[in-house]
């Protein structure tokens, strides 16, 4: 426990309160509780969010409480102080006492509901706050239990200062005295739990005028204690220093306006009478503080820039006169007046007569602040003679005037001409006459003159040329006779003894003037028409020799022994100017697949007629070799039109995997081939493919195209290398000829292209399928059977020993389809559905004697001659008959040895449309375990039969149901009947 008591001493009590910016949040005006305390006119209350208390002494046991505060700000009254536990005198020992103020806002101003407070330093507790009034309360430390008896200064804290600083006590040490025991030496730290205060306080800032000379008292209740004084030196004001306009040379500063400086205080220059020069320049502005008391006088550099020069004041001079042609420094300036000098601005000018002045520079002496001046002063100049070489006269002919003569090589920038043109020389010889030169620049150089000599000469006459009479060749000149010349003389030839060629030619005529002493005799060139005379007869031209790509002509020799000249062309009759005219009649590296037509006649001569050859001869090109067929197929790619490609002899086509005529990119090609020979493969490929917007027209008799033969160069069935491949949008017919012998595929196989067959033979061709042609199994393609004949062919794997149509359509309005075998179905037609579909239509022709031998097992195996799985056949006219179904193995299964239709794999039945025509029963179905096959005239097994009367089943019929014995059906009028 404490004992000693303490002695107090005047309490002081002083109050400040902080203000801060506008609430936000939850502290805005409307969410406190200010009463009257809103600010007049409506406004939003200002907000106090901080107070500090400060100069409270603490309690010390013995000293009087101090009851009463003062407060520095303007916006809150403070209420007296209020002590707890309640004191009737002085302060007891060992006790901790709370102070407590009421703090009051001033109108228009509310305290923060998070108002914080401080009282000495120490944080205050804030309770009762309703935003007008707000309560502090702090609990000091326990006084002590002795009686401090004095107190004094035992260590000095900082004592020199600038103004506006806080007092630094941190070294200060005071030695506490007492009534009983030891003395304490306290340091500022601890001055809190003795109960000591200082005036001013840690952080009260300290100015000149209060503090400067005056010391630190240190309280301890009623007792007190002074540091030694202080010194309190004057502060540097915050200044922002000023800037300056632009201004021109002259003005003193003292006229020149500070801008834009900020500080307690004001500016001015420090010497204003100084006349700032041309450019930046800096100057002292000098700041003096309101508050000289406590704030320094400063002194700063300001820029000022003067951007202007002054103009001096000048009297400009006169120019001396100069002639055109001189510059400008030749004249000379005087009478000016100016602290300077005067100059031509640019003395190497050439000024002209006529001009408005030139310009003249004034440079000030004081360069540095005054401009440099420019005036226009005026200039005589006087115009210059031009320098000229006078020109020469070109010589003119009696009787003409000056202005006939041209005037040549003078020299000077201007032009030359005659004073007076229109003089009329007297006479012939070398006068003198006047020539004017006039300058380009009349402007500024004189017009000149001069007598020119000139040289009249004799003058040509005036004459109208005659017009000569047509002779014949043979004959001279002499015999040419003028009419319609006219003038003063006389016409001749020159030379009337020369004889002309054939033409139109210009020969020399002579005229002689009457009066030769004063006009010339003149020579002119005259038109003579010579004829031609009668040129020899030519002789009909022979052909002497005709190979794969050359011809060789001649013909009898015209008896007037002119020479003969020799052409060709693919045109009959071809026009003169069409020929190329060739002395040789051998003519080389043609197409061997054109027709030529030769030509001759005697010799071009222009003296006479020609005797052109009145019969043309026409000739072809043959191929008769493997190369020359492999350059006609060449010389074809890329062509367009209609060409004969003609065949001689044997020609083996070896090493070609595909033969074609190239591509045809635009426009169509078509080719026939004719002669007598043969074309056969002896490598593996087509004799021809056709390609698209090609036709290929095979056209004779004797023409054969033979395929791979058995045992040839390791052959495959595959229908690509058939004997012709026909492509898709490609072209062929069949006119005469043979397709024969192939056996690595059909001998016509179509790809979406079309066949034609109206005439030929397609024989003994061996293939998968598809033995004669073969229609792929594509989106298109047609084969139309006019006439020829398709026999002996073999499809050795399964279907269409004659014809196999997979996709696309095949028409048959005549020819014969005859002994062709199938190794399973279809040994004459087989058709089907495929994936595209297809159809067979008949309507005329005869297909007959062929054989499906039925090789196999099933639904799809039968039709000897017509087989249509799936697919649509109409009949409409001409004859099935012969065929047979046979037997090769041991299955009751063999049917259909004319006609027979059946579903194919997918369900899609086939349908048979018979309007007219005979399916005979010569047609057979083997069956070597019965009696009889199955349908040896017709077996429908589909679901559909059109235009006829059958089994409304549709089960396998046989024939004895529809025809006779002799198993026979005929059509008539759309119904099945007996014969």
């Amino acid at each position: 426990m404490k004992t000693i008591g303490i002695i107090t001493a005047a309490i002081i009590i002083a109050f400040a309160i902080t203000a801060c910016d506008q609430p936000t949040g939850s502290d805005t005006p409307g969410n406190e509780t200010p009463g009257n305390n809103k600010p007049t006119g409506g406004k939003d209350p200002g907000l106090i969010a901080a107070a500090a208390i400060t100069h409270i002494h603490a309690p010390t046991f013995g000293a009087h409480p101090n009851s009463t505060a003062d407060c520095a700000t303007e916006n809150v009254k403070v209420s007296a102080v209020t002590w707890s536990p309640s004191v009737a005198d002085t302060f007891a020992a060992n006790t901790a006492y709370t102070a407590t103020v009421t703090l009051t806002a001033a109108e228009g101003y509310v305290f923060s509901k998070t108002l914080s407070a401080t009282i000495n330093g120490h944080k205050a507790t804030v309770t009762n706050n309703n935003g007008a009034k707000a309560a502090l309360s702090y609990t000091f430390p326990e006084t002590l239990d002795k009686f401090v008896s004095n107190i004094a200064v035992y260590t000095q804290p900082k004592l020199t200062y600038t103004h506006g600083d806080a007092p630094d006590l941190t070294g200060l040490v005071v030695t506490m005295s007492y009534d009983i025991g030891p003395s304490d030496n306290v340091a500022f730290a601890d001055f809190g739990q003795y109960g000591i205060t200082t005036i001013p306080e840690y952080d009260d800032p300290l100015s000149v005028v209060a503090h400067h000379g005056e010391p630190i008292a240190v309280y301890c209740g009623e007792l007190t204690a002074y540091t030694d004084n202080l010194t309190v030196n004057k502060a540097d004001p915050a200044v922002t220093w000023p800037t300056t306009a632009a201004i021109g040379y002259g003005a003193a500063l003292s006229e020149i306006t500070l801008h834009g400086g900020t500080g307690a205080g004001t500016f001015a220059w420090t010497d204003g009478t100084i006349i700032p020069p041309f450019g930046s320049s800096e100057h002292e502005v000098t700041f003096t503080p309101y508050d000289t008391d406590n704030y320094n006088t400063l002194l700063h550099n300001v820029s000022v820039h003067v951007n202007n020069k002054a103009n001096p004041v000048v009297t400009w001079p006169t120019a001396a006169p100069i002639t055109y042609g001189a510059a400008l420094s030749a004249s000379t300036l005087s009478g000016g007046v100016g602290a300077g000098a005067f100059a031509w601005s640019n003395p190497s000018t050439i000024p002209t007569v006529s001009n408005n002045g030139y310009e003249v520079t004034f440079t000030p002496t004081d360069a540095d602040n005054y401009n440099t001046l420019t005036h226009i002063v005026s200039i005589t100049v006087n115009k210059a003679n031009p320098t000229v070489t006078w020109p020469t006269a070109a010589a003119i002919s009696y009787g003409a005037a000056l202005s006939s003569s041209t005037l040549s090589g003078g020299v000077g920038a201007g032009t030359f001409r005659w004073t007076d043109g229109t003089i009329i020389s007297s006479s012939v010889g070398s006068h003198e006459f006047e020539v004017t030169f006039t300058p380009t620049d009349a402007a500024n150089f004189n017009m000149l003159r001069q007598n020119v000599s000139i040289t009249v000469h004799k003058a040509n006459p005036v004459v109208t040329w005659p017009t000569a009479a047509a002779i014949t060749y043979g004959a001279a000149l002499s015999a040419s006779t003028f009419s319609g010349g006219t003038g003063a003389g006389t016409f001749k030839w020159t030379d009337g003894t020369v004889t002309p060629p054939v033409g139109n030619s210009q020969y020399e005529v002579t005229f002689t003037p009457t009066y030769t002493a004063n006009y010339n005799t003149l020579r002119q060139t005259v038109s003579v028409i010579v004829t031609k005379a009668t040129g020899a007869a030519v002789g009909v031209p022979v052909v002497a020799t005709v190979t794969a790509n050359s011809i060789s002509i001649t013909v009898a020799a015209p008896d007037n022994g002119q020479t003969v000249e020799y052409a060709i062309h693919t045109v009959n009759n071809a026009a003169s100017s069409d020929l190329t005219w060739v002395s040789t009649g051998i003519f080389s590296n043609l197409a061997m697949f054109m027709t030529y037509y030769v030509y001759a006649r005697s010799a071009v001569n222009p003296n006479y007629e020609a005797g052109m050859s009145s019969v043309s001869k026409e000739v072809r090109t043959v191929v008769t070799s493997t190369a020359e067929w492999n350059t006609a197929l060449s010389q074809l790619n890329g062509k367009t039109g209609s060409y004969i490609l003609p065949i001689s002899g044997v020609i083996g086509i070896t090493g070609v995997t595909t033969n074609s005529f190239g591509t045809t990119a635009t426009g169509t090609l078509t080719v026939t081939l004719r002669g007598s020979g043969k074309l056969y493969l002896t490598g593996q490929g087509n004799i021809l493919r056709i390609g698209a917007r090609q036709t290929l027209i095979i056209d004779s008799e004797e023409l054969t195209l033979e395929g791979l033969q058995k045992g040839q160069n390791g052959e495959t069935q595959n229908n690509n290398a058939s004997a012709v491949y026909v492509d898709i949008n490609g072209s062929l017919e069949l006119r005469n000829g043979i397709i024969t012998g192939n056996c690595s595929g059909a001998g016509v196989s179509v790809n979406e292209g079309s066949f034609i067959m109206s005439g030929g033979i397609i024989s003994n061709n061996t293939a998968s399928r598809g033995g004669g042609v073969f229609m792929l199994n594509t989106t298109g393609g047609s084969f139309t059977m006019n006439g020829g004949k398709i026999f002996g062919n073999t499809a050795d794997f399964d279907y269409g020993g004659g014809v196999c149509v997979y996709a696309g359509s095949f028409i048959m309005s005549g020819g014969e389809i005859l002994g062709n075998t199938a190794e399973i179905s279809g040994g004459g037609v087989y058709m089907r559905y495929g994936n595209n579909g297809g159809s067979f239509t008949m309507s005329g022709g005869k297909i007959s004697d062929n054989t499906a031998i039925g090789a196999s097992v099933g639904t799809g195996i039968g039709g000897g001659g017509v087989f249509v799985y799936g697919g649509i056949f109409t009949m409409i006219n001409g004859e099935i008959s012969g065929n047979k179904v046979g037997r090769l193995r041991e299955f009751p299964t063999d049917r259909g040895g004319g006609v027979m239709v059946v579903y194919d794999l997918s369900g899609r039945g086939g349908i048979l449309r018979i309007v007219t025509g005979t399916i005979y029963g010569s047609n057979e179905a083997e069956d070597k375990k019965n009696a009889a096959g199955i349908g040896s005239a017709l077996l429908l097994n589909s679901s559909s039969a059109e235009r006829g009367t059958f089994n409304a089943s549709n089960q396998w019929v046989r024939s004895g149901d529809l025809g006779t014995t002799d198993n026979t059906i005929r059509v008539e009028n759309g119904e099945l009947v007996q014969p």
